[in-house]
């Protein structure tokens, strides 16, 4: 795995992250165009690109809120305590393709859980014995 920042097209990914609405663990995030070799892999732009950090979870809390989020978004123009949605690269224990590991948790409380979005197989449980210590800033 690793856990070094990802880079994506800061011009295709805004889009596909304001279309994501859910919950993390339960919900696959979108998976986005990566920024390689100073261009867009899917549009071939060139220019600004988004890093993985830059992106967060945002508990979103409607007018009629009881406390409990109505539902989570992906957002990059905040800082939030909630980890990380594309926290760090992996493989997919099931069909063994390139995928996206998730962090959702608690910053506070240094709690954290962890799944693997797979383009194919969706939401996957991290295996057990998978290290997840990180190589970047927090």
């Amino acid at each position: 795995m690793t856990t070094n920042f990802i880079t994506f097209c800061g011009s295709c990914s805004p889009r596909l992250l304001g279309s994501w609405k859910g919950w993390p663990l339960r919900d696959p995030i979108p998976e986005l165009p990566r920024f390689e070799r100073g261009s867009c892999s899917s549009c071939g732009g060139s220019g600004t690109p988004l890093v993985s950090a830059d992106i967060q979870w945002l508990n979103y809390h409607g007018q009629y809120n009881t406390g409990l989020p109505d539902y989570w978004l992906l957002v990059t123009d905040q800082v939030t305590v909630w980890g990380s949605p594309y926290f760090a690269e992996g493989t997919c224990p099931k069909c063994h393709q390139p995928a996206v590991i998730s962090q959702h948790g608690d910053n506070r409380s240094g709690r954290f859980e962890y799944k693997i979005n797979c383009a194919g197989c969706g939401l996957v449980r991290l295996p057990p014995d998978t290290s997840l210590e990180r190589t970047r800033e927090s």
